[in-house]
């Protein structure tokens, strides 16, 4: 570069500053290329058209460069979040889809295929509803006029200890 002409090897100094600003992968493998290729321009066009073939090739360099830099970060943001896409955010949504999945898959068997102690659970909530246990003393106060007591009739329970028959009177009104 001793040979070269002062303004070509500013002008070179300047661009190999400027292709800082492009991302650094892209630099390793591009650099010294578009360094060399720059020089190669700036020369030919000292020797064609002197200092206004300088600044002519500045001129096209320059307004291609941003566009240029900003085109290869674009690039390279892209690359990373397509990388991040295929390694964080995908699996984690599935892994969310399948949770829920399995959340309904167990509500749905749950609800069409009740174990036994939740039937009984349930049976004893209603019967506690229904009709509070209260020691009976055998008649029918507190039931409406014309309640009548039938015979004792064998009636079957699900408990927790399993199903029990028991013979219990019915009042009917």
């Amino acid at each position: 570069m001793a040979d070269l002409p002062p303004v070509v090897t500013i002008s070179t100094g300047i661009y190999g500053l400027l292709l800082k600003a492009y991302p650094k992968s892209f630099r390793r493998e591009f650099g010294k290329e578009m360094a060399n290729v720059f020089s190669d321009l700036l020369i030919d066009a000292m020797q064609k058209q002197g200092l206004l073939g300088i600044v002519n090739t500045w001129f096209r360099v320059l307004g291609d460069f941003f566009f240029s830099v900003a085109g290869q970060h674009t690039l390279i943001l892209r690359g990373r979040l397509t990388m991040l896409r295929s390694t964080w955010i995908k699996p984690f949504l599935a892994s969310v889809c399948t949770t829920f999945a399995i959340i309904a898959a167990l509500a749905v068997v749950n609800a069409a295929y009740p174990s036994k102690r939740a039937a009984a659970l349930r049976a004893v909530a209603l019967s506690a509803e229904a009709a509070p246990l209260v020691p009976w003393d055998g008649t029918l106060d507190g039931f409406p006029d014309g309640a009548k007591l039938s015979d004792a009739k064998e009636s079957t329970f699900n408990t927790l200890d399993g199903t029990r028959k028991i013979e219990l009177p019915t009042v009917t009104w």
